[in-house]
């Protein structure tokens, strides 16, 4: 038991490292999917935290990190209870996303330290490349222009429509995280400077090729939230940059320099996309603004993929009108976990289910509730910033991807309920995890004795990376 210990608290620990990474890397480019295979990573990745906090003497959590995630937990018990108690038929499924998921990423987060950023981050943009490349493949393979022996058959939720001029329709799963990667790597290159992303992956290059990949199938997938997101990116980041002046700059005339790059890999993009699939700027727009056609009213360009995103409109709408009078109902502490909107079920055997978020968590959760969650995401925001003005070597630079990022993803929830799976979790807990690093490395760290009992205690040394993943 000794050995295993000293191997954990050994300083060249690259299998560790890497198998944390895996976890992360499958997260991303597989969510949903291969649960078992995933789950074993991900099992092993949390043994080796509980076995450290046991044996090693020190679970690296700062406590403010666990008092905050310790009162999430309890508020997302409270309101189980509450749903439970009024008879919600979706009260047990939700308890594992406000209970269950905010304790098992606690555990991720006490092996990340400063020495992990980088890897992260090309782990990230690793993730971009691999669902750009397989959703490049499975379309290819869909056209006809990549044999059968050459494309790798996987669990991806991969589904592809030809239907015609002005209409096709390309999903994975996947996408919905590069609702998250493509403004973080879009913020990267506008903002972190060369001489900061030291690796042959964090190249101009390898970025620009992210970008370029990911519009084409943003542009092909026709996911409304991906084209939010994207073009949001340099309004968010203009916004951040103004709230936050201590935020890295060079200038206007690099901002503007490389937002004209970016533009010039969306007209590729567009002309790759309008000559290969016969799409043209006319038929996409209408397609787009086809999902906001709330009320079913005559479509400008009846398409499949026009119609089928009316439809997805119009269900929204009935879901709010729903959601809505629930909420007038239940207004201060709403309803409870997995409560069911009176007037309008969206899928029978799911009652509780909706695609509104917000709304749904209003339903749920009433004002006061809401309002404690969106306390904890402002205090995200403002503790990134914080990071950001200390002028941080390690994580400053990367502070206002990091917020681009999680806010576009944010706002893409608004009409899907994408943080309500635990492989998208790691949105919201990855600035939580260098938030903790930074609370660590200013000294604060949170002990255990040999015994499963924990104490709070201020260390003179600082952060100590010998106790986590070295990366």
């Amino acid at each position: 038991m000794m050995a295993i210990t000293e191997a954990l608290e050994s300083p060249n620990r690259s299998p560790l490292r890497w198998l944390g990474y895996a976890t992360f890397f499958g997260m991303m480019v597989l969510p949903t999917t291969y649960q078992i295979e995933r789950g074993v990573l991900l099992g092993l990745v949390c043994l080796m935290a509980v076995y450290r906090a046991l044996f090693s003497g020190r679970l690296a959590i700062d406590h403010r990190v666990l008092h905050l995630t310790i009162f999430y937990v309890a508020v997302g018990f409270g309101y189980w209870i509450w749903g439970t108690a009024r008879g919600n038929p979706g009260a047990t499924p939700s308890l594992t996303v406000f209970v269950l998921w905010p304790l098992v990423y606690l555990l991720l987060i006490s092996l990340i330290n400063k020495s992990h950023v980088q890897g992260l981050i090309k782990t990230m943009v690793l993730g971009s490349l691999a669902i750009e490349g397989y959703g490049l493949m499975y379309l290819f393979h869909s056209k006809g222009w990549l044999p059968s022996s050459l494309y790798i058959n996987l669990n991806a939720g991969q589904r592809a429509g030809f239907y015609g001029v002005n209409d096709v329709g390309l999903t994975l799963y996947s996408f919905t995280t590069l609702i998250f990667l493509l403004p973080f790597n879009l913020t990267v290159l506008l903002t972190v400077p060369k001489a900061h992303r030291n690796s042959p992956v964090l190249t101009d290059g390898v970025l620009a090729l992210t970008l370029l990949l990911g519009l084409i199938l943003t542009l092909l997938s026709g996911r409304r939230g991906l084209v939010v997101s994207i073009g949001l990116t340099p309004l968010l980041l203009l916004l951040l940059r103004t709230l936050i002046p201590a935020l890295p700059w060079k200038g206007i005339g690099h901002f503007v320099g490389r937002f004209a790059l970016f533009s010039g890999i969306g007209l590729v993009a567009l002309l790759f996309v309008g000559s290969s699939f016969q799409l043209s700027f006319s038929g996409l727009s209408s397609n787009f603004l086809a999902g906001f056609n709330f009320n079913g009213g005559a479509l400008n360009t009846p398409t499949f993929t026009a119609i089928e995103g009316q439809s997805g409109a119009v269900i929204r709408g009935k879901e709010a009108a729903a959601l809505w009078s629930g909420a007038n109902e239940y207004p201060f502490f709403g309803a409870g976990l997995g409560a069911v909107a009176p007037g309008y079920t969206r899928d029978p055997f799911h009652p509780w289910a909706y695609e509104l978020s917000y709304l749904d968590y209003l339903f749920e959760f009433g004002f006061v509730g809401i309002f404690a969650f969106l306390s904890g995401g402002a205090w995200i925001v403002w503790r990134c910033g914080q990071i950001a003005r200390a002028r941080d070597p390690v994580l400053s630079l990367w502070m206002l991807p990091l917020l681009v990022g999680l806010i576009s993803f944010v706002i893409a929830t608004t009409a899907n309920p994408y943080i309500g799976k635990f492989d998208f979790l790691w949105v919201i807990f990855l600035p939580v995890a260098f938030i903790n690093s930074d609370f660590l490395d200013r000294s604060e760290v949170f002990p255990s004795d040999s015994a499963p009992s924990f104490k709070i205690r201020a260390s003179t040394q600082g952060h100590d990376h010998g106790s986590s993943l070295q990366s």
